[in-house]
């Protein structure tokens, strides 16, 4: 299964500025179970960059509902 992010901006996980100016994407593998089976899940995903000047994190993937939880 592929699929792409469709999200207008994300929230940096340090400082919760949203963003929606994108720095990168990159491909992301995932193994979840679906309905009792093992499926292999390609996520494009991206990341972005932080725009709060006192925040140290400069730039940041984005996070998604559900069980995809970064690494």
């Amino acid at each position: 299964m592929n699929t792409a992010a469709c999200q207008k901006y994300s929230a940096c996980p340090i400082c919760g500025k949203r963003s929606n100016r994108i720095h990168s994407r990159y491909l992301r593998l995932l193994d979840l179970p679906i309905s009792g089976h093992l499926s292999r899940v390609k996520l494009k995903a991206r990341k972005y960059f932080c725009d709060n000047a006192v925040c140290p994190r400069k730039v940041f993937t984005e996070r998604f509902d559900y069980d995809i939880r970064p690494y």
